[in-house]
């Protein structure tokens, strides 16, 4: 009786872990998006503050500091046409007071910024295709600080002010497309885990799959600021597909409650599949100006500069879902870029100038995903550049390493992303960059070299809306 219990157990476990694989050989590379409209605002924010009363030395301290960023992007998806819009809107602020006995200090700083931008293009059946887009940014900086001394007549006070204006208009052709497959995972995720609880009649076929992932791509569109009504009408058009086509052994809580949870944590993560080739040519108007204004003295403008930029850049993009759990990438671009620039200082120095820049860069990228709220990731990047100065228009400068530089910069990278919740995303960050350059464009020493290495990290947490 003993081992007949036994054998039973294990036939059940066995059969178990085979109906919850039975969907991991599904290749989701195969999967295009439907026809789609789609919606998405992100906010972020962060803030800090610090407060020292220090007696020893009868001195105060207090320093705040926090920057804020809403994103919104407009998608349309169709086998003719892919357009993107969207913008941004983004602020940063700090500043600190200081005092003591004899001494105040006080500063602020105030950095907002606007940014708009479009994205087309136009498919022919071959996946031939023409693009058109262009952007515009816009940001201001106002620095104030503040210092007196009791014990001296003086008071030093000044403002910094400066703005920069950039437009971009491109022009390309290309080849190829890149699909977004996450649709598909999230099938995935709901069938394996509804198999492994028993709830589905039998396996669906891959076009069955097909129509699942298609289905839950196009549900998605549809937007409500308030979640519960969205949630509603997207499960409820999903059960329909499984109720219309006899695949549901019950539909009691074990399967309401796995379709609720693959249905919000299943597609967090964009996945890609596909390849592309795509030239285009890019051109980037750009104005900065800087001021400072000193206390009861007229204001000095320190720079009024203009760059007219060129660039001809030609890109390849491979993205590969190895399978459920690992994809790769390759990314490689060469350009050629003509920069005129006027750079108005101060004193003598304003001229125009010309320059040539040619531009190497790849990487490769690893990316992991074990479960439906984490996503880790470790890439490679490498560029190389080569910089030369065409001829002055006004002035004269000499240098003594010919106006000429190279640049390679190599950096290793990774990041691991988590949802709290499907609305709210903590990402972590490491980065180790190393900059070696020979020849520094403004620089008359003979042969002048420099070379940096950087090592960072980062957290940030950020909410979306919708």
């Amino acid at each position: 009786m003993k081992k007949t219990l036994t054998f039973y157990l294990l036939f059940v476990v066995g059969l178990i872990s085979v109906n919850a694989q039975e969907y991991n050989t599904y290749d989701i590379s195969n999967y295009y998006t439907p026809d789609i409209r789609r919606n998405k605002l992100d906010l972020t924010f962060s803030g800090q503050g610090h407060y020292t009363d220090n007696e020893f030395s009868s001195s105060e301290s207090n320093s705040y500091s926090g920057d804020f960023q809403a994103q919104l992007r407009h998608l349309t998806h169709t086998r003719k046409r892919y357009s993107e819009l969207g913008g941004a809107i983004a602020a940063e602020a700090s500043g600190n007071i200081n005092e003591s006995e004899n001494v105040t200090s006080k500063f602020s700083h105030l950095y907002p910024e606007l940014y708009l931008y479009s994205t087309n293009r136009l498919y022919k059946p071959s996946n031939a295709f023409i693009s058109l887009g262009g952007g515009g940014r816009w940001s201001t900086l106002k620095d104030y600080s503040f210092y007196e001394n009791i014990t001296q007549p003086d008071i030093e006070e000044s403002t910094e002010r400066s703005s920069r204006y950039v437009v971009n208009v491109q022009v390309g052709a290309g080849q190829g497309r890149l699909e977004s497959v996450e649709d598909a995972r999230q099938a995935i995720y709901i069938l394996d885990n509804l198999s492994r609880r028993g709830v589905l009649t039998r396996r669906l076929t891959d076009d069955e799959i097909f129509t699942l992932s298609q289905l839950i791509s196009s549900v998605k569109n549809k937007r409500f600021f308030d979640s519960r009504l969205h949630l509603i009408e997207e499960i409820s058009r999903v059960d329909s597909f499984f109720v219309k086509n006899d695949l549901l052994e019950s539909s009691d809580a074990s399967y309401f409650t796995t379709l609720y949870d693959y249905w919000q944590y299943g597609a967090l993560f964009e996945r890609l599949s596909g390849k592309e080739f795509h030239t285009y040519l890019s051109v980037d108007l750009t104005h900065e100006k800087y001021d400072v204004e000193f206390r009861d003295e007229a204001t000095v403008n320190y720079y009024d500069d203009r760059y007219r930029n060129l660039n001809w850049v030609n890109q390849f993009s491979y993205e590969k879902p190895i399978n459920l759990y690992w994809q790769n990438a390759i990314y490689a671009s060469f350009s050629i870029g003509y920069l005129q620039q006027r750079l108005d200082r101060v004193g003598p120095d304003a001229f125009w100038e010309k320059n040539l820049r040619y531009s190497l860069s790849g990487s490769y990228s690893w990316h992991y995903y074990p479960n439906s709220r984490t996503n880790l990731s470790a890439w490679a990047n490498q560029q190389v550049a080569f910089t030369r100065i065409a001829s002055p228009f006004e002035g004269e400068r000499s240098y003594e390493n010919g106006g000429k530089s190279f640049t390679t910069r190599s950096s290793l990278n990774g990041s691991l992303n988590y949802y709290i919740s499907p609305q709210l995303r903590l990402s972590a960050s490491v980065s180790a960059l190393f900059d070696f350059q020979k020849g520094i464009i403004g620089v008359t020493d003979d042969d002048p070299n420099y070379s940096n290495t950087i090592l960072s990290g980062q957290v940030t947490l950020t909410y979306s809306i919708y």
